[in-house]
């Protein structure tokens, strides 16, 4: 994962909003990266199988998921946690 997009320099009162919400969009893939990995060492997920990990709400009707194939599969968990409007699910 690159940290670059997050980094970027803020200018003028624009970009003092835009550094927020790069950091709060690291944070959310912070989250979603460790809760899936948590998943994986505890042996509540398998990795080889794209249905199962971890959907994070950041905004409204904005999610962020990992592994990044869950967003690809039709009708999926992604999908249905967006359907639900939960704040975080896991599976």
């Amino acid at each position: 994962m690159s940290l670059a997009p997050y980094l970027a320099q803020s200018s003028g009162n624009g970009g003092s909003r835009q550094s927020q919400h790069s950091i709060m969009d690291l944070k959310a893939d912070v989250t979603v990266n460790c809760l899936y990995q948590d998943q994986l060492r505890k042996m509540y997920a398998q990795e080889w199988n794209l249905a199962e990990g971890v959907v994070l709400k950041k905004t409204r009707n904005n999610y962020v998921c990992a592994p990044p194939q869950l967003r690809e599969i039709p009708n999926g968990f992604f999908d249905m946690v967006g359907q639900l409007n939960v704040s975080v699910g896991l599976f």
